[in-house]
């Protein structure tokens, strides 16, 4: 799988992959709403914000009104483990999940999820979904550079990721500590021998590491540091 700028967040089906192949979208399609008919309930296991989350259900629901969404929001890693620590006891309590390209490609390697073959999917570019229709992106984040604009004067805005190594930044700069998306573009993006340089010289610009893009967002605006690296979500559509 390679990652590109932006990254998609990535949304699939949880369950025993099906050694018989994907059925026709029709078939699927069909049988998956009568049964939705009967448990009247779908559980999205995602790590899309509340405001997301909400505009997607409003949509699913003027569609299919007869279901209701359940929905589990947390972090990445919590959300990973819960899913492998549940394949593991043979029990799938989430129907989709919505995680980040690297997380669906692990759970795919673990026979964890479904292929979905929606039609809709032919229109994305084939960077953004995998082959076998286990999952498709569903909207993109940018990797972006935030800054207080009380701290940092418009001649010392950075303008590219290798501007945060001038030694005025050193210890200014506020970074979630799971970034492994944002290596893995920028591996894509530069190759694997530049990034590990600039990784290392940005470790030795000693960042203060907290978890959560909110939390980083809220402490930037507050003047905890005059930097930070902040993830803006764009729009993007769920075909129900």
């Amino acid at each position: 799988m390679r990652f590109f700028v932006p990254l998609f967040l990535i949304l699939g089906v949880i369950g025993v992959a099906n050694p018989a192949g994907p059925r026709s979208f029709a078939e699927a399609a069909s049988s998956e709403v009568e049964k939705a008919k009967s448990e009247g309930e779908v559980v999205w296991y995602t790590t899309t914000s509340n405001v997301d989350n909400l505009a997607i259900v409003k949509a699913f629901n003027e569609k299919y009104p007869f279901i209701r969404v359940q929905i589990l929001r947390t972090t990445g890693e919590k959300l990973r483990t819960r899913i492998l620590a549940e394949g593991t006891a043979g029990k799938y309590f989430a129907d989709t999940v919505g995680l980040n390209a690297m997380e669906m490609s692990l759970l795919k390697s673990k026979n964890l999820l479904l292929s979905y073959p929606s039609p809709e999917a032919a229109s994305y570019p084939s960077g953004v979904k995998d082959p076998d229709g286990a999952f498709t992106g569903m909207y993109a984040r940018n990797f972006v550079i935030g800054y207080n604009t009380l701290m940092v004067s418009k001649d010392a805005i950075p303008q590219d990721w290798p501007d945060l190594l001038d030694p005025r930044w050193k210890g200014k700069i506020g970074l979630d500590e799971e970034e492994f998306e944002w290596f893995g573009t920028l591996v894509d993006y530069w190759g694997r021998e530049k990034t590990i340089r600039f990784m290392k010289a940005l470790a030795d610009q000693q960042p203060q590491l907290r978890r959560g893009h909110t939390l980083l967002a809220q402490l930037l605006a507050a003047g905890e540091f005059p930097r930070g690296r902040r993830l803006p979500l764009s729009g993007g559509a769920v075909q129900a």
